[in-house]
């Protein structure tokens, strides 16, 4: 699993009609064993692309490296920006429990 497939991941789920509103996305990536790269860079430069697709779900990213951590912070960061709710946890209990919580603009 890497951050782009993750990505193209939670689009094809925000594009399937069982998939009603209300719902959350969490994504737990502690099972990761990548180091991302430059093409992962690229596609949060073209995340544009896929946040429209976002707006719906809020998404928790759950991560055990430091590394996807901070990238999925970027990412989280870049959907801020355009009122898209995106989080990332180092556990899946307070992910689950925003997710609970939280409610998509």
């Amino acid at each position: 699993m890497t951050l782009e497939s993750s990505v193209a991941a939670i689009r094809a789920l925000t594009e399937d009609s069982r998939l009603g509103s209300g719902y959350g996305i969490l994504v737990d990536m502690r099972g990761a064993e990548y180091t991302p790269n430059l093409n992962d860079a690229m596609r949060l430069w073209h995340f544009e692309k896929d946040a429209e697709a976002f707006r719906s779900y809020p998404v928790a990213f759950v991560t055990a490296s430091r590394i996807l951590h901070a990238a999925t912070t970027i990412l989280a960061s870049m959907a801020g920006a355009r009122g898209i709710l995106v989080r990332t946890f180092e556990t899946l209990e307070p992910a689950t429990s925003w997710l609970a919580d939280v409610r998509p603009g």
